[in-house]
């Protein structure tokens, strides 16, 4: 999975910073007839990185990939912000900018790694190019003010992390937003800041930005198809992941060797386990292999994190993985949280 990098533009290559010209090219999450996996990794404003991968939609003449079954538009937002304990966001009309609105989804935030979903209508976001800013402070702080007076209000600190196009926002797909990378400050800073917030952090150079994608509906209706979502800014690429039963002892079984900062693996899911295969699907685990370090984590904590009843679950729906936090095997500091994952149920299509 290829990535392209390009300086202070935005997620789907929609400028951020005024002063630099990008593509408008709002196509990088439309429905492609004749390709199978696209994805890009660009970078937001302040030096946070971006990165963006669009699951293939078609195989139309001269195409390679499955068909994607159309579903109703959803938008699933979850917080990676890994030097916060919770987050509040901004979706704000690009270019017009802050007209009124309250921070999402309350002055009290998305705590760190969990997710909730957004209603498009309810929030105004069709039909608009949408500039999401993350909001770090106590409820308190945030209170009752709008987005636009949070921009200088004391304790309070907003950050911009992409620009998404109307155009994401139309697709009949699972639409994932992740705010990945650290929102720094002058107390953020430590020897291993790098393996927490990415290479190019520093305490005065934030990475916080976005990480988007659409989650893939294909897969065998006998297995539990899963995907996996990469948002740490801080992991050496390319890392590993493969997946054991809750069974002691059992051997992990090879998802993806491949998976690099904002890339939705496997496409289409993997679909090797039923769910009487996983024996225990709570004792299940997940484990991540990189340069920068290993960690196993069970599929009850993801699935805690994600406010996923793994009771319900059934063959044929799908879990998609969101990864988040420091550099797997870097434990949780002073000001950050360590590893982990978020599961987002997708329902059979």
């Amino acid at each position: 999975m290829t990535h392209v990098r390009v300086l202070f533009c935005a997620v789907f290559g929609i400028s951020v910073a005024g002063s630099v010209a990008c593509s408008s090219d709002h196509r990088a999450l439309e429905k492609k007839p004749d390709a199978t996996v696209s994805s890009s990794a660009v970078t937001g404003s302040g030096g946070a990185t971006v990165a963006t991968t669009a699951a293939s939609s078609g195989s139309g003449a001269g195409g390679t990939g499955p068909v994607e079954p159309d579903v109703v538009t959803g938008l699933t937002f979850v917080n990676g912000v890994v030097d916060a304990d919770a987050a509040s966001f901004c979706f704000l009309r690009h270019p017009t900018g802050a007209m009124g609105e309250l921070p999402w989804p309350s002055a009290a935030g998305v705590p760190f790694a969990h997710a909730a979903k957004v209603d498009l209508e309810a929030l105004g976001l069709k039909g608009h190019d949408i500039e999401v800013k993350a909001v770090i402070g106590t409820a308190a702080a945030i209170g009752a003010k709008t987005c636009a007076a949070l921009e200088s209000a004391p304790g309070v600190l907003v950050r911009s992390l992409a620009i998404v196009p109307a155009s994401a926002f139309d697709e009949p797909r699972h639409l994932v937003l992740v705010a990945d990378g650290c929102v720094g400050g002058e107390t953020h800073t430590a020897p291993q800041e790098s393996a927490v917030c990415g290479m190019a952090y520093a305490a005065n150079k934030p990475t916080a930005g976005l990480v988007a994608g659409y989650l893939s509906g294909l897969g065998a209706v006998g297995a539990l198809r899963m995907q996996f979502v990469h948002a740490v800014v801080g992991m050496s690429s390319p890392a590993s992941i493969g997946v054991a039963p809750g069974i002691d002892g059992a051997m992990l079984d090879s998802v993806a060797t491949n998976w690099t900062l904002g890339a939705i693996v496997p496409s289409p899911p993997y679909a090797a386990m039923a769910l009487a295969d996983l024996i225990d699907p709570p004792k299940a685990r997940i484990a991540v292999s990189s340069s920068s370090g290993n960690a196993d984590v069970v599929f009850a904590v993801a699935l805690s994190n994600g406010a996923v009843n793994g009771g319900t679950l059934m063959d044929g729906d799908g879990l998609a993985f969101v990864g988040v936090g420091a550099s797997p095997g870097v434990p949780s500091g002073a000001w950050w949280h360590a590893y982990t994952y978020v599961a987002l149920h997708v329902p059979k299509p």
